[in-house]
């Protein structure tokens, strides 16, 4: 697998497109993970993938390289590529039938059962909560991690009440948690991860000093603000104290 990050899905694509011209139709290459906005994972063969980063390398910036005085339509991407060391090409179809050879050598007519989940669990392709399930859950589960891509976006498209997200793997600083509060920053979620031992589990047990994140979209969105002026109302910008920037709406309303 090759971590991508840094560089649009549009642009990703076009160059697996170029790669995949030259690969016969069992070692495709493909994006399987989409972490972010500009975080994605590409799944295939080792050396397919090595041919993939040399057609990056000729279009990535040079590490250092000062763009300042070059037009920015003219500026080479910023991006950065990175090999990971992984067991299985999970989430891919080099893995299609993993789940029907599962389901008859290991489990043995064992399954779960949608009742048995208490709280949401959400889809990791398309962000639907599987409690809706109408089939079974552990092949729902089962296609997920075999062959299923995932859509990080939308699995982890909390509620406007959620507050808080805790992360619980292992990876700590290098893990879910951090992805996760960088897809959300801004919307008023915290996201504690417990696998950074010296302050996660330490914030998690902190029931006296909650700490919060700010809504950006609420913090500093316009407001209508009526004056002592009855005569006139004001849009006030937040962070911008300068009257240049209030914006005076008049109105006939005397009362």
């Amino acid at each position: 697998m090759l971590s991508v990050t840094g560089l649009a899905l549009k642009d990703l694509d076009s160059h697996i497109e170029k790669t995949n011209a030259h690969l016969p139709i069992n070692s495709q290459l493909q994006v399987s993970l989409h972490n972010g906005a500009k975080a994605f994972v590409v799944t295939g063969f080792a050396r397919a993938l090595y041919g993939l980063v040399t057609s990056l390398s000729k279009v990535r910036a040079p590490s250092g390289l000062d763009q300042s005085k070059i037009p920015f339509s003219q500026r080479k991407p910023v991006f950065s590529v990175r090999f990971l060391v992984v067991n299985a090409p999970y989430r891919s179809h080099y893995l299609e039938g993993a789940t029907e050879r599962l389901f008859q050598e290991d489990l043995g007519g064992e399954e779960w059962n949608v009742k048995d989940l208490a709280i949401p669990v959400y889809h990791t392709e398309t962000g639907a909560d599987l409690r809706e399930l109408t089939t079974s859950l552990t092949k729902a589960l089962c296609d997920q991690i075999f062959t299923m891509h995932i859509h990080w976006a939308k699995a982890a498209a909390f509620p406007d009440a959620a507050t808080h997200a805790v992360d619980f793997c292992p990876g700590g600083l290098s893990g879910i948690g951090p992805l996760t509060a960088c897809n959300l920053d801004g919307r008023g979620v915290r996201v504690i991860v417990v696998g950074d031992k010296s302050k996660g589990i330490a914030e998690l047990f902190d029931a006296q000093s909650i700490k919060r994140k700010e809504w950006w979209s609420k913090k500093y969105s316009p407001s209508l603000v009526k004056t002592r002026l009855v005569s006139a109302y004001f849009v006030a910008l937040p962070g911008l104290r300068d009257p240049r920037y209030v914006v005076h709406i008049h109105t006939n309303d005397h009362t």
